[in-house]
């Protein structure tokens, strides 16, 4: 699935004003990444929305939330152009606007607003028209030839002046040339197993709904998963996870991301996620979260068996560290590698917005 830019707007828009402070820098990340890559820019209805929500938040009291949303207003601007949101940056304080002018000149797009559009394809010659002659009765009239590809062809009958032009139309049943035009162009009957071919929905033909999409289905339960793993993950490296010393725990996890790498291709993600998240989910050290993360991305970037179903046990809790000063730039990368192999609506839908229902909760 191809998600746009239109179809997660309306999805990080409410992100924007929720009350936890991290769900709303969150969504600014999420929407500098959605702007910097997208290859179609924003719909002119949508810039209006989208900047007062950014205009609210640089004037956050959460320092994160300003910094996030004047990198997405800056982003903005350089997709749409500084004309189209000069009115918004003129009610801005001068230490906002220098915020937003510094995003925006660092800032890269794929795609800017007001761009040409592609060539649309050049339209179908029309059918000559049919020569009169000058001389002798006027042409028959047209008839059309419905002889089907499959069936034999029907021999024409020599008719006095013009002959009658011959029109092929496949899989309509034979008729013969000289038929009237009423009886020629009626429509035919189709065939039973026809009609019962076309009250069935085509494979590959209109898409499946947007909560159709977000679905995803577990490979294993967790105990499944934990001896898998046993079998699957060197021993060592299982023992010195579990280490009260974090140098360990860090050496364990490099000589792990060393064996990804070798053998990315032939593992099961979801196991070794459900391995990663048991041990290090808890995990207080910052270098050895950061590090777990790595070997997130390179799943996630890699590994053929890595989909929603390993997105899903690990978004909870990167974006609750999207608030950590240490690990945002970790985790924001692992969410960014998530959402190029989902999709961004995926990701929001599972963490962002659990953020919100977990404080509900609490």
């Amino acid at each position: 699935m191809q998600t746009t830019l239109a179809d997660i707007i309306g999805d990080i828009l409410p992100a924007l004003s929720n009350k936890n402070p991290q769900v709303k820098e969150g969504a600014c990340k999420f929407l500098t990444h959605c702007l910097s890559t997208s290859r179609q820019a924003i719909s002119p209805p949508q810039v209006k929305p989208v900047s007062e929500a950014l205009v609210n938040l640089l004037e956050d009291s959460y320092a994160g939330a300003r910094d996030e949303a004047a990198n997405a207003f800056g982003t903005l601007m350089k997709m749409v152009g500084e004309r189209a949101l000069g009115a918004v940056m003129d009610d801005l304080a001068d230490v906002r606007k220098a915020k937003v002018k510094e995003a925006y000149e660092k800032a890269t797009v794929k795609a800017k607003a007001g761009a040409s559009a592609p060539p649309k394809p050049a339209p179908a010659k029309a059918a000559p028209k049919k020569a009169v002659t000058k001389k002798g009765p006027p042409p028959a009239p047209e008839v059309e030839n419905t002889v089907a590809e499959d069936d034999a062809p029907v021999p024409e009958k020599k008719a006095r002046g013009a002959p009658a032009r011959l029109v092929t139309k496949k899989g309509v049943p034979a008729a013969a040339s000289g038929a009237p035009a009423t009886s020629a162009s009626a429509p035919a009957k189709p065939p039973p197993a026809a009609a019962a071919a076309a009250s069935k929905p085509v494979k590959g033909g209109a898409p499946a709904s947007p909560s159709t999409l977000d679905t995803f289905k577990y490979q294993h339960t967790p105990e499944d998963a934990e001896a898998l793993a046993a079998e699957l993950i060197p021993s060592n490296i299982i023992t010195d996870l579990g280490d009260a010393n974090w140098k360990t725990r860090l050496a364990a996890l490099e000589e792990m991301t060393t064996w990804v790498e070798d053998i990315v291709e032939e593992l099961d993600a979801e196991v070794v996620v459900r391995a990663l998240g048991k041990k290090g989910w808890g995990e207080k050290n910052f270098q050895v979260s950061g590090k777990l993360y790595g070997i997130l991305v390179i799943l996630a970037e890699r590994c053929p068996s890595f989909g929603r179903s390993c997105a899903a046990l690990s978004i909870p809790h990167l974006s609750e560290k999207l608030g950590d000063a240490k690990l945002k730039k970790p985790a924001n990368d692992a969410l960014g590698a998530f959402a190029e192999k989902t999709s961004l609506q995926f990701v929001l839908n599972i963490g962002i917005f659990s953020l919100a229902s977990h404080d509900a909760v609490c």
